[in-house]
């Protein structure tokens, strides 16, 4: 049976784990532990050491620490061989932990498979599972994985996308709206950025973007006019881009959570210019706008578009023309109020009952 998590029942002990602790996941744990916290659940975390913000460790009862796992994709075994070494020390963690209920928020298929780490307490968060299901030994390694453990997808689409290709136990549980930053007095990482009286445009993350989409609007004359006449800078990470224009500025250094969220808070807009393929995932980015009011407009796909009643506007644009057009429109807005129904995107863990589900 599946240990419970939920509010009106009594205080259960949940472990989060990461075994993979992406710098980029560090906001997706907090708010999951922060929700469930406030779910009446005793949370421990199991992590890299350090991995959490020294204010949001406060929230677990006790924190676990293993070693760092080196995530890249170039040395995939590397970081298979840490990852599993990782999951036996949960699996102890786990035993130790009487009555608790195992919740990844993170996991590999081949690494998690072949570690046994889970059984029918365990959930697992599938961020990119979809795409993972393609490749047939991933595929069939989360189908054994979830004849005994539980997916959770962050959407109904993204749970009928894994229960066709063979998954056995998926729930739905919202990705969550993080708690809005805090900015700091002095703002160290905006006394860095040239704005001179210019109104920023933020490109937050290169993860998943459509790359020829932004390549092009980097060498377009028309969108970097646009950009000059109206007093605006872009900023996103350099990646593999180049662009001369004084009216972009492309960041070579990894930015700091505080000073990410510093930038974030100085953007008057945020602009997400992910694939147009993409068609299960959920952009923490979006969310982190949700929570700020920081109004986003977005390079039109199925996963983002399954959110647009949460806006009071128009986000989704297909082309550069429709891109300067809805900037335009939201630069001159004078409501700042951008989203609503924000708390119908709140995580319920009551979904995880199994009396429910089987």
């Amino acid at each position: 049976m599946h240990e419970k998590v939920c509010s009106v029942l009594p205080r259960r002990r949940v472990l989060v784990v990461d075994p993979i602790c992406r710098k980029g996941h560090v906001s997706f744990n907090v708010n999951y532990i922060r929700y469930l916290s406030e779910q009446n659940c005793d949370v421990s975390f199991a992590g890299e050491e350090e991995y959490l913000p020294p204010q949001d460790r406060k929230l677990c009862r006790a924190v676990h620490s293993f070693a760092p796992v080196p995530f890249t994709r170039r040395n995939k075994l590397t970081t298979r061989i840490t990852a599993f070494a990782n999951l036996l020390q949960i699996q102890k963690v786990a035993r130790a932990s009487d009555n608790c209920c195992v919740l990844f928020t993170d996991f590999e298929e081949l690494t998690l498979c072949a570690s046994g780490a889970f059984t029918e307490r365990t959930f697992c968060v599938c961020h990119g599972t979809v795409e993972h299901l393609r490749n047939p030994l991933k595929r069939a390694c989360a189908r054994r994985i979830f004849r005994t453990a539980t997916a959770i997808a962050f959407t109904p689409n993204a749970r009928l996308a894994l229960e066709s290709q063979g998954l056995a136990n998926v729930v739905v549980v919202s990705h969550g709206v993080p708690a809005p930053f805090k900015p700091r007095v002095e703002n160290a990482i905006g006394a860095k950025i040239p704005l001179n009286g210019r109104k920023m445009i933020l490109v937050p993350s290169l993860g998943e973007i459509d790359e020829e989409f932004f390549r092009a609007l980097l060498r377009s004359e028309t969108f970097l006019r646009f950009l000059t006449e109206n007093k605006l800078l872009l900023v996103a990470k350099t990646g593999d881009f180049q662009c001369d224009s004084p009216s972009v500025l492309l960041l070579d250094t990894y930015l700091k959570r505080q000073d990410y969220e510093e930038l974030f808070l100085l953007a008057e807009l945020v602009f997400l210019p992910y694939s147009r393929s993409l068609e299960h995932r959920v952009s923490n980015v979006l969310f982190e706008c949700f929570a700020n009011n920081v109004l986003a407009v977005v390079l039109r796909n199925d996963a983002l578009y399954q959110f647009r009643e949460h806006f009071t506007y128009d986000p989704f644009v297909c082309s550069e023309a429709q891109l300067i057009s809805t900037m335009s429109e939201l630069l001159e807005r004078k409501s700042r109020h951008g989203f609503r129904d924000l708390e119908k995107l709140r995580p319920v863990f009551d979904v995880l009952r199994s009396e429910e589900r089987r």
